[in-house]
């Protein structure tokens, strides 16, 4: 026959949610003081070349890549986390990766992509002549125009929507494009109103 004392079964299942408890609120301390860092790094897999301005979410967190193709995220705790690469005209690009304590890890998206190439040649709207040092830029790729106007950007991602064209003394101007894979694009004459217009 048991001689010990009976506890009631109610005073038992306190004690377990009681020790539950304070496991749990220990951990969600412990993961505030171990937050991490990490990089994502997007990049074109065919040239290496850095990809600017594409959105890169985690954990709803929403950042952009900057001029060297990186996006970084400083709230994140180690664990699984699921990357994700926006890119106007594709399907979205995930990557999960588990991240460790140490934090400061880069996660490299490199992006096997669709390009084309686009030429033109801008020209002064009110004098009808070749704009010599504009800055023409379209998905990432930048080029100058040289001294009859011209220009060339190789690698350009399809889906981009548009170009850019920009040089002190004129308006900016933005160009809707649609491009082919593999096939070059001739935009032709663009003119450049001059800023006093």
């Amino acid at each position: 026959m048991f001689r010990g004392r009976v506890i009631p079964v109610s005073l038992l299942i306190l004690l377990i949610v009681g020790s539950l408890s304070f496991l749990a609120i220990r951990r969600i301390l412990s993961r505030e003081q171990t937050k991490i860092t990490a990089t994502v790094l997007v990049e074109d897999g065919k040239t290496g070349r850095s990809l600017i301005g594409l959105p890169v979410e985690v954990d709803g967190t929403l950042a952009q890549t900057g001029e060297d193709g990186r996006a970084v995220f400083t709230e994140l705790y180690p664990g699984q986390h699921t990357f994700k690469v926006s890119l106007t005209g594709f399907k979205d690009f995930f990557q999960t990766i588990a991240l460790g304590r140490g934090g400061g890890e880069e996660v490299v998206f490199s992006l096997d992509l669709v390009t084309s190439r686009v030429k033109g040649r801008v020209l002064d709207k009110t004098a009808k002549v070749p704009v010599d040092g504009a800055t023409v830029l379209a998905g990432g790729v930048t080029a100058k125009t040289g001294s009859a106007g011209r220009f060339a950007l190789d690698e350009v991602i399809v889906g981009t929507p548009a170009l850019r064209i920009t040089k002190d003394g004129y308006k900016e101007r933005s160009i809707k494009i649609t491009l082919i894979g593999g096939i070059t694009k001739n935009l032709g004459d663009l003119f450049l109103a001059p800023s006093s217009d």
